[in-house]
C-alpha cells in the first residue's frame, strides 16, 4: 500500500449529466455532485476528483478547503 498526503485547493457542488429511465424511457438528465481538487503536499500532483455522494452538503463540510488528505493505494488482484 501506498499512502499520499493531498491539501484540498477547491471544493464545490456541481451537476453531472446521467442517463437515466424516466416513464419507460431512457433519457439524459442532471443530478447533483461534487468536484474536489487537491495538490500534494510538496507540490509535484495536483487531481480533481468528480462523483455524486449520498449527501452532498456533508460532503462539502468534510473536505472544506485547507483541509488535509490522505490517499490511500492498494492493488486489486
Amino acid at each position: 500500500m501506498v499512502e499520499l498526503n493531498y491539501v484540498v485547493t477547491s471544493s464545490q457542488s456541481d451537476v453531472f449529466a446521467v442517463t437515466a429511465v424516466v416513464g419507460g424511457v431512457e433519457r439524459e438528465v442532471t443530478i447533483p455532485g461534487v468536484v474536489i481538487e487537491m495538490l500534494s503536499e510538496d507540490g509535484s500532483m495536483g487531481h480533481t476528483y468528480r462523483f455524486v455522494p449520498e449527501d452532498v452538503a456533508g460532503t462539502l463540510a468534510e473536505f472544506p478547503v485547507g483541509a488535509a488528505v490522505r490517499l490511500s493505494l492498494t492493488p486489486v488482484s
